[in-house]
């Protein structure tokens, strides 16, 4: 017991320094990245681009608030993890999952941005550590992968058709791609309905108290709500 509540003390304490580091990455790393993007089309196109740099604001309320809550949230998540999973090598991925899906959450919903650099590695982890059969099996994890963007691009193009608009951003299809990668095949599909039902019931709570504070006026980020269904699925999963 004691062994125990050392080990979800330190998952907190070690939790609460990660928010830190997440607060910083997700303030300074979508910047850092549309330096970057406009540097490459000023060499591709031979033509100085207008900066339009994404401020660094939150829409959690004032910075050292969004701070607090962050840092307090990510160790609320660590605990969990070490907590449900276990002080072992599964329970550590599973806390470094919840870490990445907090960042990417934090960076979509301020910019509307998944962040190729932070997606990526995010699915070959969950490729890589499958092949030990953590979460999923190997086959799984590839299916689940594979059929992941191909189901949600589909209905990208599906949604194109009815309403000229793809509704689904292409970083959420590589996100979907990542949790399939975790969660494996059979969980792909409540992962994607969870996630489905939250951001109808973000939309629906949006429009009955005229919210329109969010980002880019009506478009509401759905990769937190894919980050939030494909933790509780990994999570079950363990």
């Amino acid at each position: 017991m004691t062994e125990r509540i050392s080990s979800l003390l330190l998952a907190s304490v070690i939790g609460a320094l990660a928010g830190i580091c997440i607060n910083l990455l997700a303030a300074r790393l979508p910047p850092l990245l549309h330096r970057h993007w406009r540097k490459e089309a000023q060499e591709l196109f031979g033509i100085a681009m207008e900066d339009h740099e994404p401020p660094a604001s939150t829409h959690f309320g004032p910075i050292r608030l969004r701070s607090v809550l962050v840092c307090a949230l990510c160790a609320i998540l660590s605990m969990i993890g070490i907590h449900h999973v276990g002080p072992n090598l599964p329970g550590v991925a599973f806390v470094l999952l919840s870490w990445t899906l907090l960042t990417l959450s934090l960076i979509d919903w301020d910019h509307l941005l998944l962040p190729d650099i932070i997606v990526y590695p995010l699915l070959w982890a969950g490729l890589i550590i499958n092949q030990y059969g953590l979460f999923a099996t190997s086959a799984d994890a590839l299916w689940g992968a594979v059929v992941g963007y191909g189901v949600m691009w589909l209905m990208s193009k599906f949604a194109l058709m009815l309403t000229d608009t793809e509704g689904v951003g292409g970083g959420d299809l590589k996100l979907v791609a990542a949790l399939g990668a975790w969660a494996g095949l059979e969980t792909l599909a409540y992962i994607i309905m969870l996630a489905s039902v939250l951001g109808g019931l973000a939309h629906v709570f949006r429009l009955s108290f005229n919210t329109s504070h969010s980002i880019r006026g009506a478009v509401i980020p759905f990769g937190p709500f894919l980050a939030i269904a494909g933790w509780v699925c990994v999570m079950y999963n363990a």
